[in-house]
């Protein structure tokens, strides 16, 4: 069941969550999502303690990580009007 979420914070990264969700053709709503819900595997995984089993989520969450860090360094390094 979809609920509501209301969330503070800066206005800087309220900006940059719009940008980036726009480039990304995604909404903020999913990439929060998404993020939580990667959170949560990786949080059930060390729980469970199995061997190697958060290496390999880390290395999923790195891979992904990379690509949004590339974004980052770009809108940040844009000149901006």
């Amino acid at each position: 069941m979809q609920k509501k979420l209301t969330l503070s914070i800066d206005g800087e990264l309220i900006e940059f969550a719009h940008e980036y969700a726009k480039k990304n053709q995604r909404s903020i709503s999913a990439i929060v999502e998404e993020y939580f819900i990667q959170l949560r595997l990786l949080l059930l995984e060390k729980k469970k303690n199995l061997p190697g089993a958060p290496v390999s989520i880390m290395l999923r969450l790195k891979r992904r990580m990379a690509k949004r860090l590339l974004f980052l360094e770009e809108w940040y390094l844009e000149p901006k009007e």
